[in-house]
């Protein structure tokens, strides 16, 4: 029953997934923000840190640590909240990709939505440093995919 009031862990796996496919999407529809050579470099970053992400140990971190904050003082309501987030973010994106979506300005709002939900989790889940570190890199990365507003 524990699991089901935690960020489910299919949720974070579609999350990663959803934040790969936008960067894709961005980098095929603005292909002039990166040389061919370039662009396969940093698909290729993204994909490891994104796999690093998805390992058993984030995973886990994650559910723990999100159990711990249920055990705060409103901790319930936060934990519910963030867990909406991610599961509105999942589900804007994944209704964005039914269609076959050309636009650059909707797949930057999705980016900068998802760098929304990792900073919220960033912010109110107690993670270790060098997980910290991790989505910083993510942040980074997106916001170089991204480019320039």
């Amino acid at each position: 029953m524990e699991e089901n009031r935690n960020i489910r862990r299919d949720q974070w796996d579609v999350f990663l997934d959803n934040i790969q496919r936008l960067s894709e999407k961005k980098l095929d529809l603005e292909q002039s923000l990166f040389p061919k050579e370039n662009r396969g470099n940093i698909l290729s970053l993204l994909q490891e840190v994104l796999n690093q992400l998805r390992t058993e140990e984030v995973k886990g971190i994650i559910k723990d640590q999100h159990s711990e904050l249920r055990r705060e003082q409103n901790g319930d309501k936060i934990s519910d909240w963030l867990e909406r987030e991610i599961k509105i973010f999942n589900s804007c994106v994944d209704k964005d990709f039914s269609g076959r979506h050309k636009d650059p300005k909707l797949v930057d709002n999705r980016l900068s939505q998802g760098k929304t939900i990792k900073d919220s989790i960033d912010k109110l889940l107690k993670l270790p440093g060098w997980l910290k570190k991790i989505l910083d890199i993510l942040n980074e990365l997106l916001s170089l995919i991204k480019g320039s507003p």
